[in-house]
């Protein structure tokens, strides 16, 4: 099926990431003053914090990022919850009825994309699966 001749739509491109923010800005250095004895007002063994950045890249320059504050892995209800609804929501709101009709969303095969209920979530009966 070639999506092109069947009109203009708009192509959704979706992932996310791990990030670990950092509790200090020079670690190295902090290493150095505490192996000589100086104290650098930072616990060593603290843990960074995990946070998740998902990314929408829509065809005409549109983006749209959640980022997840929680230190929570994603899965299939994490993914449709908290990730693809806010989207969608924003989508909606800044397209037209026959843009939101006629879309093509991309995302990849990891395990919170390709599981059932997300895979039921995405799909609807307008929806036309490539």
């Amino acid at each position: 099926m070639n999506i092109l001749r069947q009109g203009r739509r708009l192509c959704i491109f979706a992932d996310e990431a791990g990030f670990d923010l950092q509790l200090y800005q020079n670690s190295r250095f902090d290493r150095i003053i505490k192996a000589k004895g100086g104290d650098t007002g930072v616990d060593m063994k603290a843990r960074a914090r995990t946070v998740m950045v998902a990314g929408f890249w829509v065809s005409d320059g549109s983006r749209f990022l959640v980022i997840l504050l929680e230190n929570t892995g994603v899965n299939q209800v994490t993914y449709c919850n908290k990730i693809c609804k806010p989207f969608f929501r924003w989508f909606e709101g800044h397209y037209n009825e026959e843009e939101c009709a006629r879309f093509v969303f991309f995302q990849d095969s990891a395990p919170p994309h390709s599981a059932n209920d997300t895979q039921d979530y995405l799909t609807g009966p307008a929806t036309v699966q490539l």
